[in-house]
């Protein structure tokens, strides 16, 4: 559920990450466009901005893709580990179930066993 919400959030940050890479890609280009035809006011500052915001932007977009791998490689531990716990859980159940019946025949046995000796008091009695 966790996993979900936090896979759901990347991917929002992923995709709202890359669609202001391609806005300020297409910014970059029409600028460049303009200066190539000097048809516009920009300055080469205002292209080398934008190309740092872009290299911060893939930036950020990396670091969230390695943070989702990480989060679902833990995801993965913390599953395999659940199933080995749940597995040593269902062993010791049996083992378990196994030693209260060996404990009621112990009991049976026993309580026949004191019932044939108060018999046999009884009868010499």
């Amino acid at each position: 559920e966790q996993l979900e919400s936090s896979k759901k959030k990347i991917e929002e940050i992923e995709q709202k990450s890359q669609q202001d890479i391609y806005r300020l890609e297409s910014v970059i280009r029409e600028l460049k466009d303009r200066l190539g035809s000097g048809l516009g006011p920009y300055k080469v500052e205002d292209i080398t901005a934008l190309q740092k915001d872009i290299a911060a932007l893939r930036e950020a977009n990396e670091a969230a893709q390695n943070w989702m791998a990480a989060a679902v490689e833990h995801h993965s531990s913390l599953s395999a580990k659940n199933a080995s716990l749940e597995s040593e859980k269902a062993a010791l159940s049996r083992q378990l179930d196994e030693e209260r019946l060996k404990s009621a025949f112990q009991d049976k046995n026993i309580s026949s066993s004191l019932e044939r000796d108060l018999q046999e008091k009884t009868q010499e009695v």
